[in-house]
């Protein structure tokens, strides 16, 4: 995805806790999935995204959306675009591979 060694290293407790086993049955840790998208561009899209995905009916919002300024979204557009065009080609290798509408 794009994000630096030393962030990922920063956050090695959260990362290493996004699922908890307990008596057989496995559970998300919300509170990390959430720490880990703010890592990521694009929160309130990949929130929201995430929310669908785990069957969520109500959004939680314990984790709140951080605006920016201008010049802090233009100075993260490289990484941005750094991260679509390492998708990019996933995007296309299993959208022609596979059974998708």
């Amino acid at each position: 995805m794009g994000i630096p060694e030393k962030v990922i290293a920063a956050h090695q407790d959260m990362l290493q806790n996004l699922l908890g086993l307990v008596k057989g049955r496995i559970y998300y840790n919300i509170n990390n999935w959430y720490r880990g998208l703010l890592l990521l561009p694009s929160f309130k899209q990949n929130k929201a995204d995430m929310e669908r995905m785990m069957g969520l009916q109500d959004p939680v919002d314990f984790v709140e959306t951080r605006s920016y300024k201008f010049i802090e979204k233009v100075s993260k557009l490289p990484g941005l675009l750094q991260t679509y065009a390492r998708l990019l080609p996933y995007h296309f290798k299993y959208r022609f591979f596979c059974f998708c509408p």
